[in-house]
């Protein structure tokens, strides 16, 4: 495995967990949506819509409340594989220590650098040297489950 493909599944858990906070936001936008909808009382007609725009926002909050589950059962996924293999794969506990707060707590590099007390440039080539190791150590046994 490369180093780059190393990175996009330590990614993975960030993006799966981002994506579903989306998701659950856009779920309290419907939601409040859907509530506000008011009954029009005028003879004339209101246009060509069904006029059940509460069955409609239901089914729409339905829909993205199983893409939010979805989304949230693959960040739980990749959190536990990434976890397991920070703990169990990666041997240097400096290593093990960047990729924690970059990919589980997912701090910002400026952050991680702070919290380590490294230098930009040195916590960039301890998480370079990190994602070589899990790189040259691929394919490791399967995280137990």
């Amino acid at each position: 495995m490369e180093k780059s493909e190393v990175k996009k599944w330590l990614k993975l858990y960030g993006f799966y967990l981002r994506r579903g906070d989306a998701t659950l936001e856009e779920i309290e936008r419907q939601r409040s949506r859907a509530e506000k909808v008011t009954t029009s009382y005028s003879h004339t007609p209101g246009g060509s819509g069904t006029g059940d725009r509460v069955g409609q926002g239901a089914v729409t909050i339905v829909d993205m409340q199983k893409s939010f589950e979805t989304d949230y059962a693959m960040a739980k996924r990749y959190l536990d594989e990434i976890r397991w293999c920070i703990d169990t794969v990666v041997e240097d506990y400096n290593q093990r220590n960047v990729l924690m707060f970059r990919y589980i707590y997912l701090h910002r590099w400026e952050e991680v650098a702070y919290r380590l007390h490294y230098s930009w440039q040195g916590v960039h080539k301890v998480h370079n040297n990190a994602l070589q190791f899990i790189a040259d150590h691929w394919p490791w046994p399967e995280p137990k489950q």
